[in-house]
């Protein structure tokens, strides 16, 4: 005698339970690789961001360190305070000593460059200053330190703006962040420049 098997399918709650435990999976595969990707994206940009401001702290203590007395015969400092700093040093290799300012704008910092004239007396007019953006992200330090930080001869920070004859040394601090509202914090790059010509007076 032959029995007729009977094929058991899947019934209607097990088809809807079975697609809503996939559609759970796939769901959370999905959130789980937008977080990562939208990680990734972040921690990029913030390394960009810090490689860039790494640069930009590296040639200000460059140029700081090679800052020398004006083709005009003034003061290796033009100016100084706590988030702008104008000395007078060569810039591109020309032998001429260009005045060049460090300053901080909003989210950026920025170098302004005078060519001096090739008249006699040699002037730096500050209307054909070319300005330039050397980092960006740029927020303010948790500790309240500022861009720059002056110190005399025996190593004691002066406040600001000090006075420019007593400076020695310039510490430089820029810390970048592409979102300051979400966690990490951002990246400290610092720097100190000893102003090797400052002898000469």
């Amino acid at each position: 005698m032959m029995y007729a098997r009977r094929h058991k399918g899947m019934t209607l709650i097990e088809m809807v339970i079975a697609i809503s435990i996939f559609s759970l999976i796939v769901l959370g595969v999905t959130v789980l690789f937008a977080s990562l990707w939208r990680l990734q994206g972040f921690t990029m940009r913030l390394g960009l961001s810090s490689q860039q401001a790494t640069a930009a702290v590296t040639k200000m203590a460059d140029l700081i360190r090679d800052a020398r007395q004006a083709d005009n015969g003034a003061y290796i400092i033009a100016a100084a305070t706590s988030s702008e700093l104008t000395v007078y040093t060569d810039v591109d290799g020309d032998d001429a000593a260009e005045r060049v300012r460090f300053f901080r704008d909003g989210s950026v910092i920025k170098m302004g460059v005078v060519e001096p004239t090739a008249s006699v007396p040699v002037t730096y007019n500050t209307a054909t200053e070319t300005v330039t953006t050397i980092a960006k992200d740029v927020v303010d330090t948790t500790d309240g330190t500022p861009l720059f930080v002056y110190y005399d001869n025996a190593n004691t920070a002066l406040g600001a703006p000090p006075p420019v004859q007593d400076v020695r040394m310039v510490r430089i601090t820029v810390t970048v962040d592409t979102d300051p509202h979400a966690p990490p914090e951002g990246v400290v790059i610092s720097s100190f420049a000893s102003l090797r010509n400052v002898r000469e007076w």
